[in-house]
């Protein structure tokens, strides 16, 4: 009885400090069946942009403050991208199309914190379908997206396992701004 009281304590410590350091997804559903419609808005996507993230909030939290300092940033759905967006080839493009555009590369989250350190979208590719815009933010860390769509509180899912691999080729490739890691 002692034991289960002390881990309903230490779970309800957990989850009041995951709303605390900003890594809450009150903005975002998981219920995935309900909202993978996301996905298949994009492939009719007529204009693409991608942004890379700054370095991680708490394992890279000096060389956020130096680069937010010292760059040129923008902030989406509270998370900070480099502002210039990365140039990419249209055959990259595409790729990345038909990998976010499809549902079967994600999976409903358990909707429960990971011991990643909290999410951290080292991309954001955004799509424009007319007026309206999709924003996919990619954890690689988490193995994670939170993806929003216009007017929409978004939905947060897991990355498939070939998808990731797919996703870290071809993303990872492209990277311009941020620093490695001190410790790496």
């Amino acid at each position: 009885m002692r034991l289960a009281k002390l881990f309903s304590v230490l779970l309800i410590l957990l989850l009041v400090c995951w709303r605390v350091v900003g890594c809450s997804r009150t903005e975002a559903d998981i219920r995935f069946d309900q909202r993978k419609w996301l996905f298949g808005a994009i492939l009719k996507a007529d204009h693409f942009v991608l942004f890379e993230g700054l370095p991680h909030q708490h394992f890279e939290s000096e060389q956020l403050d130096e680069e937010k300092r010292t760059k040129e940033t923008v902030t989406l759905h509270d998370f900070s991208f480099y502002r210039a967006p990365l140039d990419i080839p249209a055959e990259d493009w595409e790729k990345l199309k038909r990998l976010l555009g499809n549902a079967s590369s994600f999976q409903p989250s358990p909707g429960i914190p990971k011991s990643c350190g909290g999410f951290h979208p080292d991309y954001l590719a955004e799509w424009h379908v007319g007026d309206n815009t999709y924003r996919f933010l990619i954890c690689f860390g988490c193995h994670e997206v939170l993806v929003f769509g216009p007017e929409d509180k978004g939905l947060h899912c897991d990355i498939r396992r070939s998808a990731y691999k797919q996703l870290d080729g071809l993303l990872k490739r492209h990277r311009k701004n941020r620093p490695q890691m001190l410790n790496q």
